[in-house]
């Protein structure tokens, strides 16, 4: 299959079973809604939107991207996730393909309660500064006042 030219041919949307049989062109990615309605992710200033329970080619770090950005559940004892979007990669990008791709998710999406009181970083998870050395990660809590939100209420 060559690579699509036109941005029209890259946001046409198939079934996953087309999408599994349509091998991903280098540089592409099909990413598949799992949710049945659909779900949008921002990536580089610009929404990307998946059509319930179809399949879009996009690029390969924009799928991956999305995929990251729809996280529903954690499954911290297990170290396991439940994603809106899931991925099939070209081989040579060199990321895992989804195990759930073109499975649906029954219900509505879950509520995580995650008590947070202690730390917001639950996997210690560690960023990197602009030298490429791990920083622990926080929150920090802005306080807002004063914002008129709507018809003239106010925000605080």
């Amino acid at each position: 299959m060559p690579a699509p030219t036109a941005e029209s041919e890259l946001f046409d949307s198939h079934t996953p079973e087309e999408a599994k049989v349509m091998r991903p062109p280098r540089g592409f990615a099909w990413a598949y809604n799992r949710r049945d309605h659909e779900v949008e992710f921002p990536y580089d200033g610009r929404f990307y939107q998946v059509p319930a329970h179809r399949a879009v080619l996009l690029p390969d770090v924009v799928a991956r991207h999305g995929r990251k950005r729809t996280v529903e559940k954690i499954d911290y004892v297990n170290r396991r996730v439940q994603r809106a979007i899931v991925a099939l990669y070209h081989p040579s990008f060199g990321e895992v393909n989804d195990p759930e791709f073109g499975e649906p998710l029954a219900g509505p999406a879950p509520i995580e309660l995650v008590d947070r009181s202690q730390t917001d970083n639950l996997l210690g998870v560690r960023s990197m500064d602009a030298n490429g050395k791990p920083v622990p990660t926080t929150a920090k809590v802005i306080n807002v006042s004063g914002v008129t939100v709507g018809a003239g209420s106010e925000f605080s």
